[in-house]
């Protein structure tokens, strides 16, 4: 509705409870379509030792 340039930014948390590493993939939306080189790929480590594998990443992009 309002066009422009816009300055995304977002932090997001996974936790992962198995016993192997997974990937996580994020894509920024808009207009309910994939915003094109918005992928992010996060590799969440396996549980080790009876504690779950976790990982943080941060982003930020510019959407015309």
């Amino acid at each position: 509705t309002y066009a422009g340039t816009y300055n995304i930014q977002y932090s997001i948390q996974f936790l992962n409870t198995d016993n192997i590493d997974h990937n996580a993939y994020v894509w920024l939306r808009k207009n309910n379509v994939d915003v094109f080189e918005t992928n992010s790929i996060y590799a969440v480590p396996s549980k080790h030792g009876g504690v779950d594998g976790q990982i943080v990443g941060a982003i930020n992009v510019q959407i015309v």
